[in-house]
């Protein structure tokens, strides 16, 4: 039983790594993009 739950929130936590990871480099893709399109209209 305990093993089954420490699964599951191993599970958890790896979800919500992966989730960060994902939503840090959608901001820094993003970043570049409004970046490179500062430098288009300059």
């Amino acid at each position: 039983m305990r093993k089954e739950l420490h699964n599951e929130q191993a599970k958890y936590m790896s979800i919500n790594y992966g989730t960060a990871v994902i939503s840090a480099a959608f901001l820094f893709y993003i970043n570049t993009l409004s970046v490179s399109t500062l430098k288009d209209y300059t």
